[in-house]
């Protein structure tokens, strides 16, 4: 069965510091508002439970938000 999914948007980060010469940190995020796709409702299409998120047209990612710290250092 067909069904209809709203529109989500996005936030990225990425903020850096050079704390040193050479030397950046940067900490981030991807989805930082840890934004989820809309689940399906149609029986049919959730395979007793088994996938609420829709495999065949995917909005984004259904893993929710991703976080990091990097150190940069350039020789």
């Amino acid at each position: 069965g067909d069904e209809r999914f709203g529109a989500k948007t996005l936030f990225d980060l990425d903020l850096g510091y050079e704390v040193g010469r050479g030397v950046k940190v940067n900490v981030g995020g991807s989805n930082i508002f840890n934004v989820y796709p809309d689940k399906q409702i149609n029986a049919g299409n959730i395979s007793f439970g088994r996938f609420v998120y829709s495999r065949r047209v995917t909005q984004f990612g259904m893993n929710g938000g991703f976080y990091y710290a990097r150190l940069l250092l350039s020789l």
